[in-house]
């Protein structure tokens, strides 16, 4: 069961990547925010599912991303880090009218998920070929 959540996880975080992508091409650069985020969460949460964790907060998912995989040299901790700040920047384009998000700022957090799914996806197929 893990295997087919796991798998639709990830057909969903690479859809929220494209959808990124063209956030950005628009110049939507909140939405583009958000879905970059989105799509590292969505891969975290796959990550998870690898040793049947699974969390319904988002800080509980980057809490155990930390614990369970960066603090323990399953992954770069760069990662987790990547994931910490693209949650904070998501915040802001999602809840704070005030601030505006940059071009540069959707930038940043664009390619900062696009090689944070670089990083997890081969260990995510990893997984499932082996099961």
């Amino acid at each position: 069961m893990n295997e087919q959540n796991i798998e639709k996880l990830i057909n969903k975080a690479d859809e929220s990547l494209k959808r990124a992508r063209e956030n950005f091409n628009k110049e939507y650069y909140d939405d583009c925010i958000t879905k970059s985020y989105y799509s590292m969460f969505y891969y975290s949460e796959a990550l998870l599912l690898i040793k049947d964790l699974k969390f319904s907060k988002h800080s509980a998912v980057i809490a155990a991303i930390g614990q369970h995989f960066s603090k323990v040299g399953e992954i770069k901790p760069e990662l987790h880090k990547i994931l910490i700040k693209a949650e904070e920047k998501r915040a802001v384009g999602d809840y704070d009218y005030m601030e505006i998000i940059s071009k540069e700022d959707a930038e940043q957090v664009l390619k900062d998920a696009e090689y944070f799914v670089s990083e997890i996806k081969p260990k995510l197929a990893e997984y499932l070929k082996q099961h």
